[in-house]
């Protein structure tokens, strides 16, 4: 015993759970397999769901100036995603080609503008 306090070793064993005290836990419940979607396909839809939301907010053909263009944070807002997930995504959209990129940060944010060919847009997905 020190500085008063009382020793552990009486009052521990009160503590620990008994066998009959033991809540056994329930196995998880599989969902079928129809009802899981896979990583790519969840990844697919959200490319789709980010470029198609960046496509509304663009409606001109031409870029306007790069302060005009969509920030990542309304983005994110619009299709109800974290920063850094839309940023992420918008990242393999500009590895693929659809979307374009600010090459510097705009008042510390960067800035997203969709490539339209035609006048038509493909799957973001593909």
């Amino acid at each position: 015993m020190r500085n008063g306090n009382l020793p552990l070793q009486q009052f521990a064993s009160g503590l620990l759970p008994h066998a009959e005290d033991v809540i056994p836990w329930q196995e998880s419940i599989k969902k079928p397999v129809t009802e899981t979607i896979s990583r790519g396909k969840k990844r697919n839809i959200l490319l789709e769901e980010l470029y198609n939301a960046l496509l509304k907010r663009c409606k001109k053909l031409s870029p306007p100036a790069y302060e005009e263009w969509i920030s990542t944070r309304v983005l994110a807002e619009d299709c109800e995603m974290g920063i850094y997930q839309t940023r992420s995504i918008l990242l393999k959209l500009v590895e693929q080609q659809r979307v374009v990129v600010t090459p510097t940060p705009i008042a510390n944010s960067l800035r997203w503008y969709a490539v339209i060919k035609d006048g038509t847009t493909e799957s973001a997905g593909k």
